[in-house]
């Protein structure tokens, strides 16, 4: 598994935990709207629906568990997934026949009119490892993705 697959894995399987977790369904197959409630807030020891006022989650909790849990609400989490599926294609491996090859389009360094030698850029890039350390603890997760400092 690559570390572009590893990402991809991991926002697939976020935004499908935040759509059920919000009961999210689809509305129109055809325009891939959604309805359903993704904002939480969190009030009175409990997670409650911003948008009716209504139990997000059956929680007694302290405020603190709760404020946590409403700051991981499913708007936020799907939010995060298209960010970080933005900066993943962004900083997507160049292929063999391009002349950077094994070098991050984003990351690279603007190497016209330095005299120094370069060497090749590592892919992949410190961006990339840092996205995917959040997820160290997975299973599936590389060691030696780790970023390099």
């Amino acid at each position: 598994m690559t570390l572009t697959e590893f990402l991809t894995a991991r926002y697939d399987e976020r935004e499908a935990a935040a759509k059920a977790a919000a009961r999210v369904e689809p509305e129109d197959a055809e325009t891939s709207r959604w309805y359903g409630h993704a904002h939480w807030v969190a009030r009175y020891g409990t997670v409650v629906d911003a948008a009716d006022n209504d139990y997000a989650m059956m929680t007694e909790s302290t405020d603190e568990v709760c404020a946590h849990i409403a700051l991981n609400d499913p708007a936020r989490v799907l939010r995060e997934v298209e960010a970080g599926r933005k900066i993943l294609a962004e900083h997507t491996f160049l292929p063999d026949s391009h002349p950077l090859a094994r070098s991050c389009p984003r990351c690279i360094t603007d190497r016209e009119g330095y005299q120094e030698e370069w060497l090749d850029d590592d892919y992949p890039c410190l961006t990339l490892r840092v996205l995917a350390a959040v997820w160290c603890d997975h299973p599936d997760y590389d060691p030696a993705w780790a970023p390099q400092t």
